[in-house]
């Protein structure tokens, strides 16, 4: 592929310096085979004696026409029929914000589609709000714009920088309300101001694959009604991948964290918030998410009290880095427990909440259910009680400490950032 001089010195080039590497070996064979596929159309004699913004123009031809008919094939809904917005939220993400660009690029969305893509800088106060911007501005020409609305936010910026790039719009929204769960409910009123059903949610740590968003979009789109009933599916969860950076403590790790032995059974009502798709009218229906800290498994309890079904798109796939330090395990899971005390609370201890959360997570039964729940496990599997035990241990500690920070602060929306998976 040729480049032009003058174009990289223009555009600072993007690279993926902080995806992990399992996420390279996934996604790199179906980068390269949509390189082949689109130069394939375009053979290399088409392109000679032509000059280079003529090369461009028959490139970028060539590659718009192949995305269109991989979404096509994928979806089974033409790119003119394609409308959703995907919300990306912000929580000082400097440091994996250039890399998660370069993946957003890799998307293989086409620019024929009708997709409003917003950056919603929360609360912000590292350099995440200028880097955004010069993502926009190499984009196309960018434009200030008045934000209409009820947003239920008092300090959101009323203005905010977007620009078109074909039929995709990208948008940059800034407020100084902290939360995830407060961004998501902004997104979605943006959404169901454009008149789109289906909203989806990346978060800005964390990668997806390049066929993620249409494998999400094709469940969505075949799934969601403007109107739902019960018994719908209303949200659809992608598939997590982790990696776990090398540390001292990383094979201690492997072998606490290996799966099926977290003692968790069933993690089909967890919501993966990093990647997912919503029912925009369903989610206004309900008064939007909650402002907690769990904002995506809260969304599952909600979905399923109203008698509403969540779902699962395995073959969309996203990674991120799992917790290489035993302080870091530690603070993930006394986080889990404060959220699920933040969904119980805000819910006001409902017996269907109760019922649904306890059923989810074992941790948050009473003393006597948790370890008849262990010796139940260690029975199953016998020679893995060491291990069982040790994370019965480190869930004890965390519940112990997931209370004492909830009560502390009941409802703060928002997280410490654990150093080893960002």
């Amino acid at each position: 592929m040729l480049i032009r001089e003058e174009t990289m010195a223009v555009h600072k080039a993007y690279f993926l310096h902080t995806n992990p590497r399992s996420w390279v070996r996934a996604s790199l064979p179906k980068c390269c085979a949509t390189a082949h596929e689109t130069l394939q159309q375009m053979p290399d004699e088409q392109l000679q004696g032509l000059a280079w913004q003529q090369r461009d123009e028959r490139l970028q031809a060539a590659v718009t026409a192949c995305q269109e008919r991989r979404w096509r094939e994928t979806t089974g809904v033409d790119v003119a029929d394609s409308y959703f917005t995907l919300v990306i939220p912000v929580y000082n993400e400097e440091q994996s914000l250039p890399s998660f660009f370069s993946t957003l690029m890799l998307a293989d969305i086409p620019s024929s589609v009708h997709a409003t893509i917003i950056f919603i800088t929360n609360a912000c106060h590292d350099s995440s709000n200028s880097l955004i911007d010069a993502f926009l501005a190499r984009q196309g020409d960018v434009k200030e714009e008045m934000l209409r609305g009820d947003f239920l936010d008092s300090h959101i910026n009323p203005y905010v920088k977007t620009v078109k790039l074909g039929n995709l719009t990208f948008m940059h929204v800034d407020t100084s309300t902290p939360g995830k769960g407060h961004a998501l409910r902004t997104g979605n009123c943006i959404a169901r101001s454009c008149g789109h059903t289906i909203a989806m949610c990346i978060d800005a740590n964390d990668y997806i694959e390049p066929d993620a968003v249409r494998l999400l979009f094709h469940s969505a789109h075949r799934t969601f009604r403007r109107r739902p009933e019960h018994s719908d599916v209303v949200i659809f969860s992608g598939t997590g991948c982790g990696e776990r950076r090398a540390s001292s403590m990383k094979k201690i790790m492997d072998s606490v964290e290996v799966r099926k032995r977290h003692l968790i059974e069933d993690r089909s009502g967890y919501i993966l918030g990093c990647l997912m798709a919503w029912n925009t009218e369903w989610l206004d229906s309900i008064g939007g998410p909650l402002g907690i800290a769990l904002e995506d498994y809260a969304l599952g309890v909600l979905a399923r009290i109203y008698g509403y079904r969540i779902g699962v798109v395995e073959e969309a796939r996203i990674w991120s880095y799992d917790a290489n330090a035993f302080t870091d395990l530690l603070e993930t899971r006394t986080r889990y427990v404060r959220g699920m005390l933040q969904v119980l609370y805000s819910l006001q201890y409902t017996a269907g909440a109760v019922k649904i959360v306890q059923r989810d997570s074992f941790y948050m039964r009473n003393w006597r259910e948790r370890l008849r729940h262990l010796f139940r496990r260690s029975r199953q599997d016998i020679l893995s009680f060491p291990r069982y035990l040790v994370t019965f241990l480190v869930w004890e500690y965390a519940i112990r400490r997931g209370r004492r920070d909830f009560w502390r602060d009941p409802e703060n929306p928002t997280w410490k950032k654990i150093a080893s998976t960002r």
